[in-house]
C-alpha cells in the first residue's frame, strides 16, 4: 500500500466543544470508574459505578461516540460518465491535507463526535476521534489460506504491521476493527469456536506486538453474530462490533444481550447503521436491495434520532457509526455496484438538512441518556416478539 503521510489538521471544535461541556459531563465525572481497559494517554473503555460503559478519551472525558463512516474526498461509480461524488474541498489546487482539515471540520459541525471506518488515512492527523478498519482477511485476497496456516500467519503479520506502525502513537485514534462481515461458516459450533479462537488469538497477538496502545474493537459482525465466535473473542478483544440495519430503528434484545454477555461482558459498538429512501437528490434507486429503506428524507432523520438515542439508552453500548458521509453514485460504487441514498451529503456534496438537523439535535442528548441508562425502562428500545421490522415514521 506504500507509505502513508498524515497531515496535521486544525479542526473547528465549536460544535463538539458544546457537546463536551454538557451537564452529563459533570454527572458522569461524579461516578468513579470501577473498570478501565486500555493504555493511559490513549482512548480507553471504562465502566462506572452504576454499570454504564463509556469510551474514555486520552484526557479522561467520557463519551458515547456518535461517528460517521466513509469520509473520503471521492467516491466513483460504475458509469464512467458519472455522476460521481467529489468533495467541494477537494480541488485540483488543493492538497489532501487541506481536504482533510475541511472535512473534519464539516463532520464536527454536522454534530458527529468522530469519524468511523472506511475513511481516508489523511484524517488520522486531525484532532477528531477516529477508528480504523484493518480488514486483515481482505488483505490476503481471494482464496485466503486457512486460519492458523503458515501462509495465513505470514499474511496477517504483513497486513497488520504495515497498517498499524504509522498509527501506534496517534492519540486521536480510538482503536482498530480487525475485519468486516466475515463468513464464519456454520453447522459445527465446536469447530467454529476453535477456528475463531485461533483467529482472535493470533491476530490480536500480532496487533498488540506492533501497537500496544490502541483498543481492539472486534470484527464487525454482519447483522447477527454466531454464539461460538462471540465466546471465542473473550479475553482477546476490548469490544464487540456489529453492522446492524433494522428498518424500524428498534433493537433485537437477544442479539444485543448475547453480544455483551457471551463475550465476557464486553461493551458493544454498532459499527454501521443507516436509513435510505428513494427520494434522495442523487438519484439512487437502491438496486442493491439494501435493508432499512424508509419512506422519505424525514423518515431518514427520524430513523437517526430514534435509533441513536435507543442505542445510547443501553448501558453496554458505547458508540454508533452512521454509514456513510456521502451518497453512493447512482450507477453504483465501482467495486460492487452498491447504490443507496446513505449520505449525510448528496453526490454534489450538498447536505441533507433534515438529517443534519437530526444529528445536531440528537448529539447533545447522548451522554445524558447514557449516564442514566441503567435506570431506563427500555420500553420502546426492544422489538417486541410480535413486531415486524416495519418502516420508520415520524413521531
Amino acid at each position: 500500500m506504500g507509505r502513508r503521510i498524515f497531515t496535521v489538521c486544525v479542526v473547528c471544535w465549536c460544535a463538539v466543544s458544546a457537546l463536551l461541556a454538557s451537564p452529563a459531563r459533570a454527572a458522569a465525572a461524579e461516578t468513579p470508574l470501577i473498570e478501565l481497559h486500555g493504555r493511559e494517554g490513549f482512548w480507553r473503555i471504562g465502566r462506572d459505578g452504576t454499570g454504564v460503559w463509556w469510551f474514555v478519551s486520552p484526557d479522561g472525558r467520557r463519551e458515547f461516540l456518535n461517528c460517521v463512516t466513509t469520509v473520503q474526498p471521492r467516491l466513483v461509480g460504475r458509469d464512467l460518465r458519472g455522476p460521481d461524488y467529489t468533495s467541494r474541498d477537494f480541488t485540483a489546487a488543493s492538497t489532501l491535507g487541506h481536504w482533510a482539515q475541511a472535512a473534519a471540520s464539516r463532520v464536527a459541525s454536522s454534530g458527529f463526535k468522530g469519524i468511523g471506518a472506511w475513511s481516508n488515512p489523511a484524517l488520522h492527523g486531525c484532532d477528531l476521534p477516529m477508528t480504523r478498519d484493518l480488514n486483515v482477511t481482505a488483505w490476503l485476497g481471494g482464496g485466503a489460506p486457512p486460519v492458523g496456516s503458515p501462509a495465513w500467519r505470514a499474511g496477517i503479520e504483513e497486513a497488520i504491521r504495515r497498517q498499524v506502525l504509522p498509527l501506534r502513537d496517534n492519540r486521536n485514534l480510538v482503536g482498530y476493527y480487525l475485519d468486516n462481515e466475515l463468513d464464519w461458516g456454520g453447522g459445527d459450533d465446536d469447530a467454529t469456536y476453535h477456528t475463531a479462537r485461533r483467529y482472535f488469538e493470533e491476530t490480536t497477538n500480532v496487533l498488540r506486538r506492533y501497537d500496544p496502545n490502541h483498543l481492539i474493537l472486534g470484527v464487525r459482525f454482519r447483522g447477527a453474530a454466531p454464539a461460538a465466535v462471540m465466546r471465542a473473542s473473550k479475553g482477546f478483544t476490548d469490544a464487540q462490533s456489529i453492522n446492524y440495519y433494522p428498518q424500524d430503528a428498534k433493537l433485537d434484545h437477544a442479539m444485543f444481550t448475547s453480544l455483551h454477555e457471551l463475550s465476557g461482558g464486553q461493551p458493544v459498538i454498532v459499527s454501521e447503521y443507516s436509513f435510505h429512501s428513494l427520494d434522495g437528490r442523487s438519484g439512487n434507486r437502491n438496486h442493491f436491495g439494501f435493508p432499512a429503506q424508509v419512506a422519505n428524507q424525514r423518515a431518514r432523520a427520524d430513523g437517526y434520532r430514534l435509533m441513536t438515542t435507543r442505542l445510547a439508552r443501553l448501558p453496554y453500548v458505547i458508540g454508533a457509526d452512521w454509514f456513510q458521509w456521502m451518497d453512493e453514485p447512482p450507477s453504483g460504487r465501482r467495486r460492487d455496484g452498491e447504490d443507496a441514498n446513505f449520505g449525510v451529503v448528496d453526490v454534489k456534496d450538498e447536505p441533507y438538512e433534515l438529517l443534519v438537523d437530526a444529528v445536531r439535535a440528537t448529539a447533545p442528548q447522548l451522554n445524558p441518556l447514557h449516564s442514566r441508562s441503567t435506570r431506563d425502562s427500555y420500553a420502546d428500545v426492544w422489538r417486541g416478539p410480535k413486531e415486524s421490522v416495519a418502516g420508520v415514521g415520524t413521531e
